[in-house]
């Protein structure tokens, strides 16, 4: 009687084809990601217009931790703000250092999607998880603007 996939031991040694192919790309995939994911959100990420999804007051809270002030709202976490205050401490610009965070945590959502395919399933479950959601536009689209908002 043969196990099912999930049940199989793990073994990196006699992968061969498609499947370890596939193994072998996907860590050059994720640094190729990353580095276009912070590419792509310094070319593309708009700033935050009156009456858009994106006006959320973060900007200006993380220029507020900047200055040495530590705004109090009940209604949204300051975890991102801070980060994006440290961020833009190292470009002298808030909101380039709020794009770093946000790219920052689009590839960490795709590397946490990889990590427990992988240990949950198998290697090969984690690599097609990763290549659907590098393929896929909307993740980097939508992980720009809604990846920080814890």
């Amino acid at each position: 009687m043969k196990m099912p996939l999930w049940n199989q031991p793990q073994n990196d040694k006699g992968k061969s084809g498609l499947e370890g192919l596939i193994v072998r790309v996907i860590p050059v995939l994720l640094i190729g990601y990353l580095i276009f994911i912070i590419i792509f959100g310094i070319m593309y990420h708009v700033m935050e217009l009156p009456q858009s999804a994106e006006f959320d007051g973060y900007a200006t809270k993380a220029e507020e931790i900047r200055s040495g002030h530590l705004p109090k709202d009940p209604y949204r976490p300051l975890l991102y703000p801070i980060l994006a205050a440290v961020a833009g401490e190292l470009f002298d610009d808030t909101f380039a250092g709020g794009r770093l965070v946000s790219s920052l945590a689009t590839f960490l959502f795709i590397l946490f999607a990889w990590r427990i395919g992988k240990s949950c399933f198998s290697e090969i479950c984690g690599s097609i998880a990763v290549l659907m959601l590098i393929s896929n536009f909307h993740v980097t689209i939508f992980g720009m603007s809604v990846s920080t908002d814890m």
